[in-house]
């Protein structure tokens, strides 16, 4: 079996909205054209990496950290 046998119609739709997805689970509601987001949510993998990323960009407790870090350094000073 190689792999145009393995690419399906499905599989590209599922490639597809996987990445939006994970940004913006409504956009790709929208695009899939899925009346209930839990449709769209089995499209979606989202891997330890990927999380770990998003929490790194938009994590609230390391905005916390280094404003505690930064009133202690002038504290210090």
């Amino acid at each position: 079996m190689d792999l145009t046998d393995r690419i399906t119609l499905h599989s590209l739709r599922r490639f597809s909205l996987n990445k939006p997805a994970k940004k913006n689970l409504l956009m790709a509601q929208r695009i899939a054209g899925h009346k209930d987001p839990k449709t769209t949510l089995i499209y979606t993998e989202i891997d330890p990496d990927f999380i770990r990323a998003e929490h790194q960009e938009t994590g609230v407790v390391r905005g916390i950290i280094q404003s505690k870090q930064a009133g202690k350094c002038t504290r210090l000073a």
